[in-house]
């Protein structure tokens, strides 16, 4: 879907990182598909326009973490992961928080680390689902004061490399 009006996508082209969750060590492993690709506002990964973290040689959690540059009036989340052969990915995590090492108030918006052992994160009552061109949309049911976004992924039904196509931070 658009972007609401009066909203914007916060995300756009803001600084962002990749890490492994269990030491925090730099998980952003393609330069042919940098980080920099899931927030440049593009949509379709048809032409490959995703960025990469983690690994398909390593079976572990990672997140990527957007820096929207100051705090801001988050309302909701859009996800675009690679969709073209219907994978799912398993169990992800989507928080904000005002603190970039999430050590403050933490906002879980999205979690469907079922048993809570994925991410570390809480169990979470969302469900997988097949990707498609549509997306994962979240609307908050009030607005959230953040800074940082984090998307916890651990690989999907067709490896362990994670690929966010675009996210998108909506708020004012």
């Amino acid at each position: 879907p658009d972007i609401p009006t009066g909203e914007g996508n916060l995300a756009l082209n803001k600084s962002i990182t990749a890490k492994w969750t269990k030491d925090n060590t730099n998980a952003a492993n393609s330069t042919a598909r940098p980080l920099s690709m899931a927030v440049d506002g593009t949509r379709n990964n048809c032409d490959g326009n995703y960025g990469e973290f983690g690994s398909d040689n390593k079976n572990e959690s990672a997140y990527l973490q957007v820096d929207l540059g100051a705090v801001k009036s988050v309302s909701g989340v859009n996800l675009y992961r690679y969709w073209n052969d219907n994978r799912t990915y398993r169990g992800t995590v989507i928080e904000l928080s005002e603190t970039a090492d999430f050590s403050g108030v933490v906002y879980q918006i999205y979690n469907s680390d079922a048993d809570g052992t994925l991410h570390n994160r809480g169990m979470g009552s969302d469900q997988t689902y097949a990707e498609t061109a549509n997306g994962l949309h979240l609307t908050l049911t009030g607005p959230v004061n953040a800074r940082y976004v984090r998307v916890y992924m651990h690989g999907s039904s067709s490896g362990n490399t994670n690929h966010i196509n675009e996210l998108e931070v909506l708020g004012r």
